[in-house]
């Protein structure tokens, strides 16, 4: 692992951080006796992160801004802040920094918990966070990529 990015609303981070509302209520991939809340998974999020992408600058005004950058900036002092619209961020900012450090993770006081009890449930798991890994004998070529993407955008803004 290189980075640990988390991409944040921030238009709506300060809303969903007051909310006592579960995940299940909102059918976000909850064991059936799992209580957390989307204040919960916001705090785990962020605190574990090494960039966090502030997203939908666009929709607040400075103020606001500066508050949900000040608060989590104090959440997770260490890591990166970086201000986005339609999250359009180089990726010489996110990728390749090599920022991620297991001796720290291992710090975490969550972390540390779960190890001792022996009980950690994959982020995967527990969130419905899901990835892939492309392969392929031929190479990726980026420049067709995003012809495809800007494609798929177009028709959806149409």
């Amino acid at each position: 692992m290189d980075t640990m990015v988390t991409v944040v609303d921030s238009s709506c981070f300060m809303k969903e951080l007051e909310t006592l509302e579960s995940l299940q209520a909102r059918n976000w991939h909850a064991k059936p006796k799992d209580q957390q809340t989307i204040s919960h998974l916001l705090c785990d999020q962020v605190e574990f992160a090494n960039v966090i992408v502030l997203n939908k600058c666009d929709l607040m005004d400075d103020n606001k801004k500066a508050m949900v950058k000040g608060l989590i900036a104090r959440m997770n002092p260490t890591a990166k802040l970086i201000e986005s619209v339609y999250s359009n961020v180089p990726l010489e900012m996110v990728l390749g920094m090599g920022l991620f450090s297991m001796t720290e993770a291992e710090k975490q006081n969550v972390w540390l918990q779960e190890a001792r009890i022996g009980e950690h449930t994959p982020e995967a798991e527990e969130y419905g966070i899901g990835s892939f890994t492309y392969r392929a004998i031929q190479p990726f070529l980026p420049n067709k990529f995003e012809s495809i993407m800007d494609a798929i955008l177009q028709k959806l803004q149409a």
